[in-house]
């Protein structure tokens, strides 16, 4: 984000946002202060900004709900502004948010609506939201997929540049791509990993604990009795789950290495464990959708412990502990899903009041039919066809005869009626290959796209006859139009008005002639004058 055209207070907010750290909770006031500066500059990328900062701040909590109403609030920012990085990280985080809290499906939309945005504008964040989008994949079981995920989001990070977090991820990456062939039962692949994953140690120094990598190459010594002495490994896993500062962003790990303590029938270690995550979870997490979701499984693993090795009380308090988090796990998840839907509604009505906002500006209020400025766009629409095609393109201008008279004889709501009555007239032959709209006062232009002389004299013809017909109902017997029409496959340096004027031109001539007729040109020179000169 391009700070350089704010002030230095804004500037100072930004700063503050981003370097609180662990105390970013506190950041909650200049959030609020930074999207109320946005609103009054009017500037989308800073409110997108404000709104991505103060929903990363609840997803650092946990709190789901509210993570999930400030980004998405971000989303609608951002779209309008080319801050790629941001808006792929807010989805990115959003797809996390809905994951947490038990919503699949909005959690693969979030996460491939960013991944589309990447495809189109590659990112340093592209790799993060790749490597989650495979997380999910690999938590739902399709394999294959996950596979595919995680080793492109591993070339993503091998093409950014060099730098400690770098190779943090590519050797957390690798010892994941070790765990999914495991998964698959790929011996040949598991094993070149292994030893891949052992050359990036040797190539990084590890700046992060380490857990994810000792629990994956703890479980291929177990699977296939190959690498780093298991003991050894079991012992470095241990010493790095303990100090594991986040227990939830290392799940998939804890639950590997809670499998190893189960195939290697460690019972007294796993239940140590397994105390140490429900004691953690309670005691360094807010009480939300997303670690309830943890602490049910915790509680589920130690459930299935005491009734393995026959321990009935201490099963028996799990299953009431279990049962207690499940009531307000269900009850949260509807509050959840209320919030979501009042959100989602929100949006929604705002989007149709958009749509209906930009439909009124296009259309004409009396008659119903798009007015000139729509007419603008769709005619450089299909004389840009046209002229690609080579096809023909027509218009023509048709107004009332005699329209004022109307007006000054029977009042303007006669003539606001006959003009009602001519658009729906008019509407009945808006099929895809002719458009009507409203030019002004009495005035109606008509565009024709690829069709012959004889197809729009036919039709012009069917239109003053119905108009009259109409008239005769409204006791008007005398009312007419009149049409002037220009038609021909554009030709080199042709633009909409050399039509425009044409048509204008074309019923100007069938006015002085008489009125009540249809005339069509090719070009202007077809134009006589009454004195047989030519018109230009």
């Amino acid at each position: 984000m391009n700070l350089e055209k704010y002030d230095e207070h804004v500037k100072e907010l930004i700063h503050t946002i981003e370097t609180k750290g662990a105390e970013r909770k506190s950041a909650v006031s200049e959030c609020e202060e930074l999207f109320e500066i946005a609103q009054q500059l009017k500037d989308d990328a800073l409110a997108g900004y404000a709104c991505f900062c103060h929903g990363d701040i609840y997803t650092n909590y946990q709190t789901d709900g509210e993570t999930i109403n400030y980004l998405t609030r971000a989303i609608q920012y951002l779209k309008k502004t080319e801050e790629w990085e941001i808006l792929i990280k807010c989805y990115s985080y959003l797809g996390l948010a809905f994951q947490g809290a038990g919503d699949v499906t909005n959690a693969i939309d979030s996460f491939l609506a960013g991944m589309d945005i990447a495809e189109e504008h590659p990112v340093p964040e592209t790799g993060g939201i790749i490597m989650n989008f495979s997380a999910l994949c690999e938590s739902s079981g399709d394999y294959e997929r996950a596979l595919f995920y995680r080793v492109r989001s591993f070339g993503m990070f091998e093409e950014m540049p060099a730098s400690e977090k770098r190779d943090d991820y590519i050797t957390a990456i690798s010892a994941m791509l070790l765990r999914l062939y495991m998964k698959m039962d790929d011996e040949v692949h598991a094993k070149a990993e292994a030893e891949h994953l052992e050359e990036l140690l040797k190539k990084y120094k590890k700046t992060t604990n380490g857990f994810e990598v000792y629990v994956n190459q703890l479980l291929f010594a177990r699977k296939y009795g190959e690498g780093q002495g298991e003991q050894e490994l079991k012992k470095k896993t241990l010493d790095a789950f303990l100090q594991c500062e986040n227990l939830i962003e290392y799940f998939d790990e804890c639950a590997g290495f809670i499998r190893y303590l189960k195939l290697a029938e460690d019972y007294e270690l796993l239940e140590k464990v397994l105390v140490h995550m429900t004691d953690t979870l309670e005691r360094e997490y807010k009480d939300t959708e997303t670690t309830r979701e943890f602490s049910l499984k915790v509680l589920a693993e130690k459930i299935s412990l005491y009734q393995r090795i026959g321990d009935d009380k201490k099963q028996y308090q799990e299953l009431q502990r279990y049962f207690v988090l499940e009531e307000k796990r269900m009850k949260s998840q509807q509050e959840s899903t209320r919030s979501l839907i009042q959100l989602r509604s929100t949006l929604r009505q705002a989007e149709i009041e958009k749509m209906f906002l930009m439909q009124q500006a296009d259309m004409d209020a009396l008659t119903g039919i798009p007015n000139r400025r729509r007419m603008n766009e769709q005619a450089d629409q299909i004389m840009a066809k046209a002229e690609r095609e080579q096809t023909s393109f027509g218009m023509a201008m048709l107004d009332m005869d005699h329209f004022k008279q109307w007006n000054d004889t029977y009042g303007h709501h006669t003539g606001d009626q006959c003009l009602v009555v001519l658009a729906e007239i008019l509407k009945e032959y808006m099929d895809g290959k002719q458009f009507v709209f409203r030019y002004g006062g009495d005035e109606f232009m008509l565009l024709f796209d690829d069709m012959t002389d004889h197809e729009i004299m036919q039709r012009c013809r069917k239109i003053q006859e119905a108009v009259k017909v109409a008239g005769n109902k409204l006791g008007l017997d005398t009312l007419t139009v009149s049409i002037g029409i220009a038609n021909w496959i554009p030709r080199k340096g042709n633009k909409v008005w050399d039509y425009a004027s044409a048509a204008d031109q074309t019923l100007y001539w069938v006015k002085r002639k008489g009125r009540d007729d249809v005339r069509l040109i090719h070009q202007m020179k077809e134009l006589d004058e009454e004195n047989g000169e030519v018109a230009c």
